[in-house]
């Protein structure tokens, strides 16, 4: 069956350029990803970036996570934990909201910038199965791959009174190895059949998002500011199909054990190559019930059948996933019970992955919870961030994976950057 990979161990790996990484941070895990349409002034929403311009705070993220898994066959398991280092965020807003709370002339408009590093796609399998032959005996194939591809991007966003823009443009980079081999274990005068494809992986990417904010009862609260706000977010982000280029290793070789013999059949280094990522399309909208409780829905599709790659023919299908989730905080405001000021969440989820086996479209269901905790650090509000995910992968195919994820984010705010000193 499967043996433990460093950063992920598993058989869905071996498609595309691997297992995909949400762009969700911990903040926005515990409820699924509501990342179309939720804002937050304290914490960063990479996946819109028309939410920076919401920011009223420069913060700075990173989070770091681990899986364990059960992969089974129906006849073999394979059990592990594997965790990986997940993303390093800084976000800030490019005018001091203290500046802007203190300016006697109100601007209508508002921008935020942001720039961070995170994995895209991972891939990490060792897979072998054993066959019999009449006229060969027993024999072994044996599948490997590892590697994965990151981004580093930067984004910009722009508000004008309720309604936002925002793009991140970027480069994705990264190195993706696949290894295929023959062994005849009953005749050690046979060939053993190596297949090896070694490619870097670079090209330009981009994503752009849009947010509306209705403050349903602004009026009234204008007019009494005791009066619970009421806010409804609907957003929309996405980007175009778009290319990457490779440069390829790709070399077969038989090997013939019993001589330590070996034939090269095929060595061609340093071939170029390129590929074609999908377009994506994401939209939603969440309930904002006062500073208590938030609800909404995410929607995202992946166009995966354009996925093309000139050094792997492969087939993919196109993805989907629907996510409902929100949260609930008793008392921000809260000075004796610090548990009323943790904001506690929820999410479902049910999404169709590109990848295919045997004509069946992978799934993947599962539930989220999470919890975020305000603290203190060097006077400025700070929040850890913890997020839960319990799924079902593969389910009705060979392959199925039951899994567990608990990721950790840890954010810290500063309100003080580019603030206009005045002495009098």
């Amino acid at each position: 069956m499967a043996g433990a990979q460093q950063v992920d161990n598993s058989p869905f790996s071996s498609f595309g350029i691997g297992n995909l990484h949400s762009d969700d941070l911990a903040f926005y895990q515990g409820f699924g990803g509501l990342g179309a349409s939720y804002i937050d002034p304290f914490h960063i929403n990479i996946k819109n970036p028309a939410s920076y311009a919401f920011l009223n705070s420069a913060a700075y993220e990173m989070g770091v996570s681990a899986r364990y898994q059960q992969t089974s066959d129906g006849e073999n398991k394979n059990l592990g934990w594997h965790g990986n280092l997940d993303y390093l965020v800084l976000g800030f807003p490019l005018r001091n909201p203290i500046n802007a709370s203190l300016d006697p002339i109100k601007r209508d408009w508002k921008f935020g910038m942001s720039l961070f590093l995170k994995p895209h796609s991972t891939v990490g399998y060792n897979i072998s199965t054993i066959q019999n032959d009449s006229n060969l005996g027993s024999y072994q194939n044996n599948f490997e791959g590892y590697g994965g591809t990151y981004k580093m991007m930067w984004g910009n966003a722009a508000k004008y009174k309720s309604f936002s823009f925002g793009a991140n443009v970027g480069y994705l980079f990264g190195n993706i190895n696949f290894n295929e081999n023959i062994y005849f274990e009953d005749d050690i005068y046979t060939f053993e059949n190596r297949y090896a494809i070694d490619y870097n992986v670079n090209g330009f990417i981009w994503d752009a998002g849009m947010i509306y904010s209705w403050f349903i009862n602004k009026d009234a609260y204008e007019k009494d500011k005791s009066v619970k706000t009421k806010v409804l977010n609907i957003g929309v982000y996405g980007n175009s199909a778009q290319k990457f280029y490779s440069i390829n290793d790709v070399t077969k070789e038989s090997l013939y054990t019993s001589l330590t013999l070996t034939d090269t059949l095929v060595s061609d280094l340093g071939v170029k190559g390129e590929g074609t990522l999908p377009a994506e399309l994401g939209f939603g909208a969440t309930y904002y019930g006062d500073n208590k409780y938030v609800i909404g829905f995410n929607y995202e599709y992946g166009a995966w059948s354009q996925y093309r790659n000139s050094v792997r023919n492969e087939t993919l299908m196109d993805s989907w996933k629907l996510t409902l989730g929100g949260s609930y905080r008793p008392d921000v405001k809260s000075f004796n019970n610090y548990f009323k000021r943790i904001a506690y969440k929820f999410g479902v989820f049910y999404q169709k992955d590109p990848q295919v086996i045997d004509n069946i479209q992978i799934t993947d269901t599962g539930i989220n919870l999470g919890a975020s905790f305000p603290f203190y650090y060097q006077r400025k509000i700070s929040h850890i961030n913890a997020a839960f995910r319990f799924g079902v992968k593969g389910t009705g195919t060979p392959i199925q994976e039951r899994y567990g994820k608990v990721t950790l984010g840890f954010t810290f705010n500063d309100d003080q950057w580019f603030i206009k000193r005045k002495y009098n």
